[in-house]
């Protein structure tokens, strides 16, 4: 896997650049930005993918720094895939690498609340509902970055010789909730204000291996580049390096034609025990096409305020597509829900010209406004059983963020029938664990449409689903009989869509046997070995499917105890994160000063993108341009990384040492700089920075060649330090020389430098910072080891340490 150096280069600058800009412009008071005065920590993220055959492993690494001047706490809420299983957790703090570890939920939190209480950094993940997760990092130092990585692995979806990965990059609560818990009981995040500049970059890189050919790698909703590499590997990454957390990143592979698998089984040993992996695509033949039944379709469409928008356009657009698709011995009703939910007609009619024409003009003039509560639509589509002789379905288009979820899911276990549900997932940011769990519920289909120009391709793919024929009554025999596999009940396909299912076996060398009923006529097929795989994980994709399974059961009245008990083992013993389980990581030394408090501060989020407000028409925003680049070299990618960014003149002045090289790439997006000693990138490849046309290399990078600075170029670098100041540390250094001037001395002469002034005394570098700040000032002339702490400093804190 390509090096995250280079794509920590491309981030860390954007992330503080969206940041600074967002305080300048937002107001104080607003408390998202904001606490008490405090600005937030600023956040980035990287996320690294690796594929294997159908398996992705995924590295997440959140990266928090802290702006202000005061110890932080920070919080942030973010998305997972809904069926990934989180088991890594690694915290790291400078040149320090501390591991997490897996324990039950109030225990994890009372061992990461005796951390903070102590003043030592420690940092927790917990699962507030199985796709969306919070970060707690206790203590971050002023000016401290601190690094967590999470790690996890799913199952990517095939459907139709397609396979999709799909990472959701913000939570999208239904408004700004700031912080507090919503109505649904998760911990939901502020939202920037609308017109905000985005924040919270990532950047992305992903190795793909299928095992197989590929006739062409896309994404439908970033800008990717793709490589392709030796024995069918692929590395993608985005177009621009990074892009801001407003919706999820799909990633789709094609195999070339003829060349997709028929069917996937895998096994592996973990801990002395035996897990298989089957993914079975039932065949798609021409000949396996039916006659199409009659229909009653009950349409159901979200006109929550969540919904506004781009995404009441997307979905208005599917139910006019689907109401097209209507024939005369269908019948259907249309029904809109937010708040409540009123229809179109009391119960369902024949699709008659007239009926359906009432229905587009109800559609038509729907508008996004008011609460999210779906019960009451889905009973009125339930209110009475289909017309004898019609195939029941509902068809509902909504972004998920609904608050009445348990009720619910509770009601269709109980009402749904033998209705099918096809949920429609609408906008950049749906609830994709909510809705692929109620497709579950109602063995439909899940869709989903994150652009008007795919409403066509996507609705058209899934009225191609619902008039096919359905492979029903699946039945799985494994040859092991203590096989315990999840699902349980396998639910109908569709065909092109594929089966896969997970066990725990005794026996290693054990076949299995999928049957089915198609059109009529009895499908079978059988695996006689699974394909042996090493450090693939199975045995936590089994136990998150076993996890879900749990879960689910208490809609259907299963013993809370008695669930609670199993996840907390499953947990436990195979180091994921769950309702129940937490990963918690904790340093080993104290690092606040004592009896500090620190500032709680959940770290906001952008508003999902398709319901981001454009831009004001002829707005000025450039006054001034400083243009900066980076560039370094990757192992694997010979592509460099470069970016220039506009910085406004107002800005400038913002900035404590204005012109200081350190300060400006501090607002450029496109590269990272950082006070860890990397030693150069793997290759050899020295890291350099170039501002304002000055070049700075790394020096400790191995293969540079030798540079000096000359503060004499450094003219433009005037620190915003008081005249009084400058006199009073030139004054102390006369009578204590600088080789003997201590930290509480500078202080007190020089009180606006006090956060700068703490850090580089922390590092060993206070008498390097004071020769930078105070050339030109009329101070005596520095020793030379105290220039060559200056040197130190700058390329530590200045322009040219890289972490690259």
């Amino acid at each position: 896997m390509r090096s995250n150096l280079v794509r920590k280069a491309a981030l860390f600058l954007f992330l503080l650049i969206g940041s600074h800009l967002a305080y300048a412009e937002g107001p104080p008071e607003w408390q998202g930005l904001y606490v008490g005065g405090v600005p937030v920590p600023v956040l980035g993220t990287t996320v690294e993918v690796r594929l294997t055959g159908i398996i992705a492993r995924a590295k997440v690494t959140q990266i928090f720094t802290n702006p202000s001047q005061e110890w932080v706490e920070g919080i942030y809420i973010f998305p997972l895939p809904e069926d990934a299983a989180v088991d890594t957790l690694q915290m790291t703090v400078g040149d320090r690498k501390l591991q997490g570890v897996i324990q039950e939920k109030g225990e994890a939190r009372r061992t990461y609340e005796a951390a903070r209480q102590s003043g030592t950094k420690a940092s927790l993940i917990e699962q507030q509902r199985p796709d969306v997760f919070t970060t707690s990092v206790a203590h971050i130092g002023p000016g401290e970055t601190v690094e967590i990585a999470i790690e996890l692995q799913q199952v990517v979806r095939c459907e139709k010789g397609r396979f999709t990965l799909r990472l959701p990059m913000v939570v999208a609560p239904p408004g700004d909730t700031g912080g507090a818990a919503g109505k649904s009981g998760l911990l939901l995040p502020p939202v920037l204000p609308r017109g905000s500049k985005p924040i919270n970059p990532f950047a992305f890189h992903a190795d793909l291996a299928p095992g197989f050919p590929l006739a062409r790698v896309e994404s439908p909703t970033h800008a990717i580049v793709v490589e392709k590499g030796k024995r069918f590997r692929y590395a993608v990454d985005l177009a621009k390096s990074t892009a801001p957390a407003d919706g999820d990143l799909v990633l789709e592979w094609i195999p070339a034609v003829g060349r997709e698998p028929r069917a996937v089984f895998y096994s592996e040993e973990v801990d002395g025990e035996r897990y298989a992996l089957l993914m079975v695509m039932p065949p798609d033949a021409p000949e396996a096409a039916a006659s199409r039944l009659p229909r009653e379709t009950a349409f159901i469409i979200d006109t929550s305020g969540s919904m506004s928008g781009d995404s009441i356009k997307q979905a208005r657009e599917a139910l006019l597509f689907a109401l097209s698709r209507l024939r005369s011995d269908d019948w259907f009703n249309v029904i809109q829900f937010s708040g409540t939910a009123s229809a179109v007609f009391p119960q369902s009619v024949p699709a008659t010209p007239d009926a359906v024409m009432k229905a587009r003009r109800f559609v038509a003039g729907l508008r996004a406004n008011g609460d999210t509560r779906m019960l009451s639509a889905f009973e009125i589509a339930m209110g009475k059983a289909a017309p004898i002789g019609l195939v029941p379905q509902v068809i509902f288009a909504t972004d998920g963020q609904i608050e009445d979820e348990a009720e619910v899911v509770r009601f269709l276990n109980t009402h749904l029938g033998d209705r099918r549900l096809f949920p429609i997932a609408i906008g950049s940011a749906p609830n994709a664990a909510l809705l692929s769990r109620l497709a579950s519920i109602g063995r439909g289909a899940f869709t989903q449409i994150n652009d008007l120009a795919k409403v066509a391709p996507a609705m058209g793919a899934l009225f191609s689903q619902l008039e096919a024929p359905m492979l029903q009554r699946i039945d799985v025999q494994w040859s092991d009989p203590s096989a315990e596999a999840w699902p349980e009940r396998v639910p109908d396909l569709y065909l092109g869509e594929p089966l896969v299912v997970t066990a725990r076996l005794k026996d290693a060398s054990g076949s299995v046997a999928v049957s089915g009923v198609r059109s009529g006529e009895v499908w079978r097929d059988s695996f006689p070995l699974a394909g042996e795989l090493k450090g693939a994980g199975i045995d936590k994709l089994w136990a998150r499917r076993k996890v879900q399974s749990l879960s689910d059961s208490l809609q259907q009245g299963a013993d809370r105890t008695s669930v609670r008990r199993s996840i907390v083992e499953l947990g436990l013993r195979h180091h994921l994160v769950t309702d129940y389980t937490s990963l918690v990581a904790v340093d080993v030394t104290p690092t606040a000063p004592a009896g500090v408090e620190p500032v709680r501060c959940v770290v906001p989020v952008n508003e999902p993108r398709n319901s981001i407000a454009a831009a004001s028409p002829g707005e000025e925003v450039m006054e001034d341009v400083i243009t900066v680049t980076a560039e370094a070299t990757p192992l694997r990618d010979r592509r460099g990384t470069s970016s220039s960014a506009v910085v406004t003149q107002s800005e400038l002045e913002k900035i404590p040492t204005a012109r200081d090289p350190w300060a400006v790439l501090q607002t450029v997006p496109g590269a990272v700089t950082d006070r860890i000693n990397t030693g150069g990138d793997e290759s050899g490849q020295q890291a350099a920075w170039a501002v304002d046309g000055m070049r700075f290399s790394d020096m400790t990078a191995p293969g540079s060649s030798p540079a000096y600075y000359d503060f004499d170029s450094f003219e433009e670098m005037q620190a915003a330090l008081a005249t009084e100041e400058a006199k009073a540390l030139c004054a102390i250094l006369r009578k204590t020389g600088w080789k003997k001037i201590k930290l509480d001395d500078a202080l007190r002469a020089a009180p606006s430098l006090a956060g700068p002034l703490r850090q580089a005394d922390a590092a060993g570098l206070l008498r390097g910072f004071l020769a930078v700040v105070l050339h030109g000032k009329g101070c005596s002339e520095p020793p030379k080891e105290v220039l060559a702490e200056a040197e130190q400093y700058l390329r530590r804190f200045g322009a040219a340490r890289v972490d690259s």
